[in-house]
């Protein structure tokens, strides 16, 4: 909403009321952590409200949207480290164009030959009227994730992040049903490696390597 001022010239900024709002669910929140911050300035700064007065109102809507896109980045950034994988560059800005680079985070197999996971990260700041973290989500936004995915003929994730909570922990994720299949057939296999490591005492090199020569086997049969 567009910021007014009130009074003479020079007088203070309204504060939106959504700011106003998130602040006071800021405040509930804090007073059920016996960790959380009383003063009212580090909750503004926590849920990255913006006071108007420190702000021109010109400047308002390019200020929350910087902060929104470093928030994004730095969340891509994480979620590649955690999985292995590597952030696309670029993403955002070529999600609409006819290059083939998608999502924002790609992981590859374990020979590093193909990418087989596309990771879509939402992150998020957004508290609700009560109080309470939330997160607006579109099956549309789901639609369109997949859907890159899939031509890319990979496996879609999409990543839910809140700022200010733990990565991995406190984070949600969201599988298309048929690709859940999938990776539940993935996860019977990695156990079953995971056994012949724990008894045999094998490295993911040399399994890596046993079933390299098996498929060279078979194809030369």
């Amino acid at each position: 909403m567009a910021l007014k001022k009130k009074g003479r010239k020079g007088s203070s900024l309204d504060m939106p009321d959504k700011v106003k709002q998130q602040i006071a669910n800021a405040e509930l929140i804090a007073r059920g952590r016996s960790d959380a911050p009383t003063d009212l300035n580090t909750l503004k700064e926590q849920i990255g409200a913006v006071d108007p007065a420190d702000l021109d109102p010109a400047e308002t809507r390019r200020e929350i949207n910087n902060r929104n896109r470093k928030r994004g980045k730095s969340a891509e950034r994480e979620i590649a480290r955690l999985l292995g994988g590597e952030v696309v560059a670029g993403s955002g800005a070529i999600k609409n164009s006819n290059k083939n680079l998608l999502m924002d985070v790609q992981v590859r197999d374990a020979l590093n030959q193909r990418d087989i996971i596309a990771v879509e990260v939402k992150s998020t700041a957004a508290i609700s009227a009560k109080g309470e973290r939330s997160f607006n989500l579109k099956k549309s936004v789901l639609d369109q994730a997949f859907s890159e995915a899939d031509k890319m003929e990979m496996i879609g994730l999409l990543w839910v992040h809140w700022v200010n909570l733990r990565y991995g922990t406190d984070d949600y994720q969201i599988w298309r049903s048929e690709d859940s299949v999938r990776i539940i057939d993935f996860a019977r296999w990695g156990y079953l490696l995971a056994g012949l490591v724990d008894d045999y005492g094998l490295t993911r090199e040399e399994i890596i390597d046993l079933v390299e020569r098996a498929a060279q086997e078979k194809r030369t049969a």
